[in-house]
């Protein structure tokens, strides 16, 4: 178990978190607190990815694998904010 603080922690200094959920996720707390630590998101475009990642802005929405790779090579061209 990570504590909270060091949950952050690590968001906060992470290039991205990569988010490959292949089922219609409802909420979606997990990118949420990544992206308020600043944190971009690279997600499979499924479930409730649509309503908080800004693709080109808070991050990246991708259809499969390939193109989540392809994602992760441009991820610097996000203006991280937290």
């Amino acid at each position: 178990m990570v504590s909270t603080q060091r949950m952050f922690s690590i968001y906060k200094n992470a290039a991205a978190l990569l988010f490959p959920v292949k089922w219609e996720e409802p909420f979606g707390l997990t990118m949420i607190e990544a992206m308020a630590c600043g944190t971009p998101v690279i997600a499979f475009n499924r479930g409730s990815v649509r309503e908080i990642v800004q693709d080109g802005r808070t991050g990246f929405m991708v259809d499969d694998m390939n193109e989540m790779v392809r994602a992760v090579k441009k991820i610097n061209s996000i203006v991280r904010k937290s």
